[in-house]
């Protein structure tokens, strides 16, 4: 069966190589290929799963995965070996085996994965079950696994569960009121742009801030009240637009090395920070942040402001049911840029990891 994946170059003149690319990316040229992979499973667990892969995407974790990824590819070439790594954190596939304890899912069903995190709906410890979502056939524990709805399309699926699962679990943790007034920082990333669709509900005051004004016009038409650039949030103009509502009720960061040090001292007193991750992942991202960050100086702010700075890693399983639940109902939705097959592996690539300017996620499609 088909599968993408990063590989070592030696990957390129073999015969089961069906397609091969090289991929720029934070000074590394990436061997990525279409590969005849055979796979097969002697014995499906008791409460096992198995699932082949229709549609994956890549989050912005996966570009900290594949650059290692390619270190590894190229170590093992040197001394002749073939060797590749799936990529990918999301996906969407059809439950094709199960085995004899599997309860809520049946052969045919379309599943998605369920990242819950710190615990599975089992009790045991949970999170992503996979960073090789475009491996063609994976098997996965049942409780890693979520059936979705015939409503949904396999495009809005194979990007559904990160991004539903993590807003609504900030979402929740926030307790937003109504009239609220709520940032939104990297405006344009995945994440944010699912923010700003869960939020459209709760009747609250939506600012985006964003590194460039260039989709200000778009994120309006998504439902945002006001755009800030982050270049603005220290000057004269962005101090009298939070003095006229008295800063922000709640701010949502994905990125807190880029964004906490310019929002903190617009978050009004009593009002929360909540983030879900960073920027620099790996060492061989470009840093944007040109501030070191005073951590001590933020806890003392917090501490005075009556400030609620809050972690999240992913969610619940009952996070990702309330995301689907507000799907069906029309409220929530994950914005598609684009959708990619075999015949644009380059494409796919890059639109996912920024080279050609998006807005929404990109989705690689298997025939």
């Amino acid at each position: 069966m088909e599968t993408v994946a990063v590989c070592s170059s030696n990957f390129k003149k073999n015969e089961r190589c069906l397609d091969y690319i090289e991929f720029e990316m934070c000074d590394s040229v990436i061997p990525i290929a279409l590969l005849d992979v055979d796979q097969s499973f002697e014995k499906v667990p008791e409460d096992g799963v198995v699932v082949e892969i229709n549609a994956f995407s890549c989050n912005y974790r996966d570009k900290s995965i594949v650059i290692h990824s390619n270190d590894k590819c190229r170590n093992q070439s040197v001394s002749g070996n073939l060797y590749y790594y799936p990529v990918g954190s999301e996906f969407v596939g059809k439950v094709v085996e199960i085995g004899n304890e599997v309860k809520h899912l049946r052969i045919g069903d379309r599943v998605i994965p369920d990242g819950a995190y710190p615990l599975k709906a089992d009790g045991t410890f949970g999170g992503l079950p996979t960073n090789c979502a475009s491996q063609r056939f994976q098997m996965l524990s049942q409780a890693y696994l979520k059936k979705i709805p015939d409503t949904m399309s396999d495009e809005v699926a194979a990007a559904f569960t990160i991004a539903g699962q993590t807003v609504y679990s900030m979402l929740r943790k926030l307790d937003l009121k109504f009239g609220q007034s709520i940032l939104v920082t990297a405006a344009t990333s995945n994440t944010s742009l699912a923010v700003i669709s869960a939020l459209r509900k709760y009747n609250v005051n939506i600012y985006a801030c964003s590194t460039s004004d260039a989709n200000f016009d778009k994120l309006k038409e998504l439902g945002v009240n006001e755009c800030i650039t982050k270049s603005s949030l220290e000057s004269r103009e962005t101090a009298l637009l939070t003095s006229s509502f008295g800063g922000f009720d709640a701010v949502i960061d994905p990125f807190f090395d880029l964004y906490l040090y310019p929002v903190f001292g617009h978050i009004k007193n009593g009002g929360k920070y909540i983030t879900c991750g960073l920027y620099a992942q790996n060492g061989k991202f470009e840093n944007q942040n040109k501030q070191q960050l005073d951590f001590g100086m933020f806890l003392g702010t917090s501490i005075s402001q009556n400030i609620s700075i809050i972690g999240n890693c992913l969610g619940t399983t009952s996070d990702l049911d309330m995301a689907l639940k507000d799907f069906e109902a029309g409220i929530f939705d994950i914005r598609i840029d684009s959708v990619w097959d075999k015949s644009n592996l380059l494409h796919f690539f890059q639109k996912t990891f920024h080279q050609v300017p998006r807005l929404g996620k990109v989705i690689f499609k298997y025939d």
